[in-house]
């Protein structure tokens, strides 16, 4: 399988509340919206919110409106960043709701959030090794 473009696609409860949260409180760049659908796009990936009825109507699929897990919590997203403290203390003084706070993991610092689905994202930054 080549790939050609990398989506992340998220189904969610009610679409302007995700986009303000994603926009207003993540920081990302809305690339366009309508009705059922928003999109925004950093670093070669497109963050793609789909309401999840709207989506259900469109696969012809109940299975995505009322999906047999809890919603946001079969999976989730992980992005690498500079410096993960700083990040998450600008989350969560933008409102995001701080699941667990920076930590260390191995070579990492790892922290995570979730949105107001309940998707959860792992934000990282790696830790410099100490000499030898």
């Amino acid at each position: 399988m080549e790939i050609q473009r990398t989506y992340f696609t998220l189904f969610v409860t009610d679409l302007r509340r995700s986009v303000e949260f994603y926009r207003d409180v993540v920081g990302l760049r809305l690339e366009m919206m309508d009705a059922s659908y928003a999109a925004f796009r950093f670093r070669g990936c497109t963050l793609s919110l789909y309401d999840r009825e709207f989506a259900s109507k469109r696969l012809g699929s109940d299975r995505i409106a009322t999906p047999p897990y809890p919603v946001g919590r079969t999976g989730g997203l992980s992005v690498e960043v500079e410096d993960v403290d700083r990040e998450i203390r600008e989350l969560e003084r933008r409102g995001a709701t701080i699941l667990v706070r920076p930590g260390p993991l191995d070579r990492e610092r790892v922290a995570v959030f979730g949105d107001p689905d309940g998707n959860l994202w792992e934000v990282t930054s790696i830790v410099e090794e100490e000499g030898p």
